[in-house]
């Protein structure tokens, strides 16, 4: 990971290859959308499943003290509710369909 400091400010950047992605009901996308590169789109039924373990994880700290929480403990939660950020595309997101 890169750090790039500016206006007494941290900005935090991935050198990780970018990957399009759009919300829309359906994974057809028509080719003249404008998308040059292969998009990825999350549907509802990923949308409903990132919501319920991002929920999840946040309410796994509810009763906890935040200031005496580990970062083993947030990344094996991490990981226990699929948000990893390696793992999202693949466990939400579907390879979009070009149409005509």
């Amino acid at each position: 990971m890169n750090l790039l400091e500016s206006d007494e400010k941290l900005i935090y950047f991935s050198s990780d290859p970018k990957f399009p992605t759009i919300i829309i009901p359906t994974k057809k996308v028509k080719s003249n959308t404008g998308f040059n590169e292969e998009t990825y789109v999350l549907r509802a039924k990923g949308l409903k499943k990132l919501v319920h373990n991002s929920r999840s994880f946040v309410f796994e700290f509810k009763d906890k003290d935040l200031k005496t929480i580990i970062s083993e403990l947030i990344n094996k939660s991490i990981n226990q509710h699929s948000l990893q950020a390696d793992k999202l595309l693949e466990k939400y997101f579907e390879k979009s369909v070009m149409t005509t």
